[in-house]
């Protein structure tokens, strides 16, 4: 053991003992900033010898005589100790391996950098053969380099004491005399590479974990096979075979979070000259390689580009405390980008005649998801991979390091591949596919007409008017009315708008051109001019049917009067011709027209009939105003099961006191809710007597939690059930059911799996399927995707594609909806990739801002916007809410 006398030499820190410095001062309880290595050593061994061996290194090596104190102005700065350096325990009982390594780790947490005792020293008897070294120490003296200094001059000394001769003389340079080199024009630099990935995709991670140690690390070996290849690659591109690491890292860490910007921070060792090279201390940093690569690149385009930002990053140094608040979406996001340590001096240094082994228990933090790969004489090509992030080592680390290595072979087998084309993750995509179940290869009107013919006398509709007609009642005023639109011209194939308010006529007027063989164009009577104009010019339509078209006495009295025999059609009516179209307004402010078929919305109401055991003893309310899509199923869904359709007053939809009174007394028992008119009908606080003839409650895709636990309570007698689908894939496309007790602690209610005969896709922006758990764009496919968009060949070309997870030619719908796959093979529903904006250069997600208001207690439903500050000092964001009553 050595002692030094007092010396009152105040040295500064490094910056990168700064911010070792700084992070444990605001972490209250931190313990990462720990590095702690085994030495197995497969023989017997002096321990005197190496006791002494390493006494010698340790003394020499000034860092680790130096403690941190304050000076006068509260800033840390270096003092030498008057205390003992370091003592090495001996222990002679033999210990298994596994213990050693569970010991070692336990004894990182018992020093810090201001403590006493800063280091950890044991020399330890294996129960196999040999003996093991542990040496552990703040992470304020030491780096894994300086680390490897140490170990080395231990070895050396050791060796030369059991041979007898003298030990070498001290070859390590003076702390004092370190001097930290600055680069001219760094912020500029940085600034310059940071604009080309401003709106990269923010990950969700709490960057104070790293400053705690973690055990979600794993170990794994590069094949031989893999090796070669990787050396090849390298040798063709001419770069190092750490670049080919990098940019597998970097491609394969940014699909696993979602992200089509590289993204990958890179050690900086920091010591240029001989003193810096040959003195233990803390002096490495890391520095980011970040750029957006183009799918089309090959992969030796791309590497060739990483190595040339590796140099390039390598000549720009700087804290890495400034470039966090540099990074376009704040500190926290930039502490959440993948590290990628390359280790690329051999730690295996000869004690004696015996060639120790290192294995690295403790690195200091680990972040977000860290890689550590290195190549040595002993281990080989070896790979080490670590997280402090819970949901991650959720998933599993051990799978996260097989897919890696995986990949890399991937990457490296073909210099020529586009990376578009590379295989990054095995995305799990057995419950991408809703059930394929047969079903009738028919039209609507074909459904309608069976089950008219076998429920002739049962009730068919109501209105709150005192309608109530049977099913032959109300299918002779819908052939009759579908005789009139034939003889004005109407025929197969044709469009018909439909200008009515809500009411047995407007059901009648539906029925009537689907009928015909035409297919019915819902236009809202309230609609602007404007917008009427335009729905008008794209539809085209052979007829607009209004309440003065149907009033004309001649109409009208053969409606009154009724026909037995349905019209005989120029053609016959097929599954592929369009049953309607509807217009939605997009992000584009011009409506567009989906078109959808017969075999699509047939599709749908059989699975929906299926599924909840929907039937004749059913009453089902139509509330939906018809240019919506649910009232589709509103609509056609009595009639294709011989249930009774119940027809609201119109406007009757935003009423919450009128809905529970009409459920009331025509004992409703299928019923649809939009999310905000739910909260809306649960704010009213109904009476829940008088809802007890309810029995399916459905909603739709953003439906908070909390509003979905209480409709769970209030229909105590009914299922509720979310449900997820877009106009272009006939209303509905994936289902979840509702449970009370499986919501708590949730946000939104997930919107489920596919339904029958429906594809789900969740792709990148590659068109690559994400993992379990990674945000990705949702795409639908199967036997309810809409034929397009009326007269608009060039906006169906972009929505519309081939699924590029297959060679089958089926066709793809690309939502714009943000989900992403739960453990449970469920989709959560996470809003719209259009819904993002950047305020003050940071990028926000507006449906994130209105899932927290939701999630408060006072909170019903919210809207969160973008709004244009008047005075001209740039955007702000406004909410707006409907409130819960509690406060």
């Amino acid at each position: 053991m050595k002692e030094f006398g007092v010396i009152e030499v105040r040295l500064p820190l490094t910056s990168a003992q700064l911010g070792v410095w700084t992070a444990e001062q605001v972490t209250p309880g931190a313990d990462a900033f720990r590095i702690s290595q085994l030495i197995w050593l497969d023989g017997e061994i002096d321990t005197p010898l190496l006791e002494r061996a390493i006494d010698v290194a340790i003394s020499e090596a000034d860092v680790l005589g130096l403690r941190p104190v304050e000076d006068a102005d509260g800033l840390p700065v270096l003092r030498r100790t008057s205390g003992a350096v370091g003592t090495t325990t001996v222990v002679e009982v033999a210990q298994p391996d596994n213990r050693i390594r569970a010991e070692a780790w336990t004894r990182c947490h018992e020093f810090g950098a201001g403590d006493d005792r800063f280091e950890s020293m044991s020399v330890i008897h294996r129960r196999a053969e040999g003996w093991a070294w542990e040496f552990a120490t703040h992470h304020l003296f030491l780096d894994a380099y300086g680390l490897g200094l140490v170990t080395r001059r231990v070895g050396e000394v050791y060796t030369a004491l059991v041979d007898n001769e003298e030990i070498p003389p001290r070859w390590f340079g003076a702390y004092s005399e370190l001097a930290e080199a600055g680069a001219a024009n760094v912020d500029d630099h940085w600034l310059q590479r940071f604009e080309a990935v401003d709106d990269i995709t923010p990950i969700t991670f709490d960057a104070s974990r790293q400053f705690f140690l973690t055990d979600a690390r794993t170990h794994v070996t590069i094949s031989a096979t893999v090796a070669e290849s990787i050396d090849q690659l390298a040798r063709t591109a001419r770069v190092t075979w750490s670049d080919v690491v990098a940019l597998g890292w970097g491609l394969y860490t940014a699909a696993l979070v979602g992200r089509d910007a590289f993204a990958v921070r890179l050690p900086q060792m920091n010591r240029s000259g001989r003193p810096a090279l040959t003195t233990p201390a803390m002096l490495v940093g890391a520095a980011p390689v970040v750029f957006r690569p183009s799918p089309s690149a090959t992969v030796r385009e791309l590497l060739q580009q990483v190595s040339s930002e590796v140099r390039t990053a390598a000549r720009h140094t700087v804290a890495g405390e400034k470039l966090a608040r540099m990074w376009p979406n704040g500190p926290d996001d930039y502490q959440a980008i993948p590290q990628l340590n390359i280790k690329a001096f051999d730690y295996n240094q000869s004690f004696g005649p015996i060639r120790g082994r290192q294995e690295t228990i403790a690195s200091g933090p680990v972040g977000f998801l860290d890689l550590m790969a290195y190549r040595d004489s002993i281990h080989g090509f070896l790979l080490d991979v670590a997280t402090s992030d819970p949901a991650m080592a959720a998933s599993g680390v051990i799978d996260t390091a097989n897919g890696f290595v995986q990949f890399l072979g991937r990457l490296a087998a073909d210099p020529e591949a586009r990376i578009a084309s590379l295989r990054v993750v095995d995305a799990d995509v057995a419950f991408s596919s809703g059930p394929v179940v047969s079903v009738a290869d028919s039209t609507l009107d074909a459904l309608i007409q069976r089950r008219v013919a076998g429920s002739v006398g049962a009730v068919a509709i109501i209105d709150d008017g005192g309608v109530k007609w049977s099913y032959a009642d109300f299918d002779a005023r819908v052939n009759a009315l579908a005789h009139v639109l034939i003889e004005h011209g109407v025929q197969v194939g044709d469009r018909v708008a439909v200008q009515l308010p809500r009411s047995v006529d407007l059901v009648t007027a539906l029925f009537a051109v689907i009928r015909v063989g035409a297919a019915y164009v819902p236009i809202d009577p309230e609609y602007p001019a404007e917008r009427i104009t335009h729905i008008l010019d794209d539809a085209a339509p052979a007829l607009v049917v209004t309440l003065e078209f149907l009033d004309d006495p001649t109409v009208a009295a053969r409606l009154t009067q009724g026909k037995s025999a349905a019209p005989v059609l120029a053609r016959a009516l097929t599954p592929a011709d369009t049953a309607y179209v509807i217009f939605t307004s997009g992000t584009t402010g011009r409506p567009k027209g989906v078109a959808i078929s017969h075999r699509a919305i047939v599709n749908r109401l059989s699975w929906m009939a299926t599924d909840y055991r929907i039937g004749a003893g059913d009453r089902i309310l139509q509330k939906t105003p018809s240019v919506f899509d649910v009232s589709v199923w509103e609509f056609f869904l009595p009639a294709v099961v011989g249930a009774t359709l119940v027809v609201a007053k119109d406007g009757g939809h935003k009423d919450p006191d009128y809905l529970a009174d009409i459920i009331d007394r025509h004992r409703i028992t299928v019923l649809h809710f939009v999310p905000a008119m739910l909260a809306a009908f649960l704010t009213s606080a109904p009476d829940p007597h008088r809802l007890t003839s309810v029995r399916r409650v459905f909603s739709g895709e953003a439906l908070p939690a909390p509003n979905a636990a209480a409709a769970d309570r209030l229909f105590a007698e009914a299922e509720l059930h979310n449900l997820y689908g877009p106009t272009e894939a006939a209303v509905d496309v994936t289902a979840e059911p509702v449970h009370a007790h499986a919501l708590d602690g949730a946000v939104t209610v997930p919107i489920g799996v596919p339904v029958a005969n429906t594809v789900t896709r969740v792709l990148d922006t590659w068109l690559r399927p994400v993992p379990v758990g990674v945000t990705g764009e949702l795409y639908l496919g199967g036997i309810q995707l809409a034929d397009g968009y009326l007269a608009r060949p060039d906006l169906t070309a972009t929505r519309f594609i081939a699924d590029p997870t297959t060679d089958s030619g089926q066709r793809l719908y690309r939502t714009g909806d943000l989900v992403r796959w739960n453990t449970d093979g469920h989709l959560d529903y996470l809003g719209r990739s259009d819904d993002q904006v950047k305020i003050r250069g940071f990028r926000i997600e507006l449906d994130d801002i209105r899932t927290v208001l939701e999630h408060h207690p006072a909170v019903s439903t919210a809207i969160v916007t973008a709004v244009d500050h008047p005075n001209g000092t740039g955007t702000y964001l406004a909410a707006y809410h409907t409130g819960t009553g509690h406060r």
